[in-house]
């Protein structure tokens, strides 16, 4: 024999008789805290997906406001070219080119100096002692911040 919960002693017949309704007992309280245990389960998936579309939606704000953010830091585009054209030394003039033309070994139609093409920013280093600064050379110096 053994002891009910109470204490009192159970027979072998009246556990048969009452082990029936305690499995299915048993099984209502588990069934409901299986169901709920679902259902639990279930919402905190429904509000995971809702918090994931939410912080999507927060990281694509963010990339669009740094990419907006960029261009508004990088200012309007200037319209103004700031080539201008300078007489400089011809790249494909050498000096021993030079040398064969002077002593009359040598007759070339390359001109020692000749009009190119010069970005004027690169040009800007101690423009503030140059008095005869041309448009192109002012714009250079302030697209870097130079002082004039």
């Amino acid at each position: 024999m053994s002891k009910s919960l109470k204490g009192k002693p159970v027979s072998y017949e009246q556990a048969i008789a009452e082990l029936p309704a305690a499995e299915q007992a048993m099984l209502d309280h588990s069934a409901e805290y299986s169901t709920a245990y679902e259902q639990a389960v279930l919402e905190l998936r429904r509000l995971y997906a809702i918090m994931a579309k939410d912080r999507a939606r927060s990281i694509l704000a963010h990339r669009r406001y740094d990419a907006l953010r960029t261009v508004v830091d990088e200012g309007e585009p200037d319209t103004k070219r700031l080539i201008d054209s300078r007489l400089i030394d011809d790249p494909s003039v050498t000096a021993g080119l030079l040398e064969a033309v002077a002593s009359g070994e040598v007759e070339t139609k390359h001109e020692a100096r000749k009009n190119t093409p010069v970005n004027m920013v690169l040009l800007v280093g101690g423009l503030a002692r140059v008095t005869s600064k041309t448009e192109a050379q002012t714009l250079a110096a302030i697209l870097i911040r130079q002082p004039i």
